[in-house]
């Protein structure tokens, strides 16, 4: 059966599924009778429809649409707190980052190709007289002292440090600084 076929056989047979007029005294298209209009199939009258199976399809819509606001709410307030967070780690690298730069440049490191022009030194004034070492390495860079003396057999440079703090409170100052740069040199 066509469209057009289906469409003119409802049409005919209109009276059997449509009320042909309103319900008296209501304003309300979708008011259904008390009674059966005359006229009115009785499939029509016998549709019980109940709008209070609508009014709570209503009111659980609006329920979840509410808790989707919330929800909603809830997740923008934590995409907040996620992007905050991620700044301030942001920050917070950098903060790293900047200390780590700093620290490096206040660690003495041994360089690998140094390091063997050192040990030599380190040999020389091991065999030296500790007095004679410490007016040597007294004039060296605190970097460099620093360096030889931590290359040096404990015994030696102890020695050499126990001179330099009886040469007075300017050689007690330098052995203090090379002893504290020895407890930060990087390896």
């Amino acid at each position: 059966m066509s469209i057009a076929g289906s469409a003119g056989l409802l049409w005919l047979r209109r009276e059997a599924w449509m009320p042909p007029v309103p319900v008296p005294g209501t304003t309300d298209p979708t008011a259904l009778p008390k009674e059966p209009l005359p006229g009115m199939s009785m499939a029509f009258t016998e549709w019980d429809f109940h709008v209070s199976e609508v009014e709570a399809l209503r009111k659980k819509m609006e329920e979840e649409r509410a808790a989707l606001e919330t929800e909603r709410t809830r997740l923008a307030q934590e995409a907040a707190r996620i992007r905050a967070e991620k700044e301030d780690l942001e920050r917070i690298r950098q903060d790293i980052s900047q200390l780590q730069d700093d620290i490096g440049k206040h660690l003495v490191v041994i360089e690998a190709g140094e390091k063997d022009n050192l040990k030599k030194l380190a040999q020389v004034y091991a065999g030296m007289k500790a007095s004679e070492a410490e007016q040597i390495i007294s004039r060296l860079e605190i970097p460099v002292a620093v360096k030889i003396i931590a290359l040096m057999p404990e015994d030696v440079s102890s020695r050499i440090l126990g001179v330099m703090v009886t040469g007075g409170e300017a050689s007690t100052q330098r052995a203090a600084e090379i002893s504290d740069e020895i407890r930060r040199l990087k390896p």
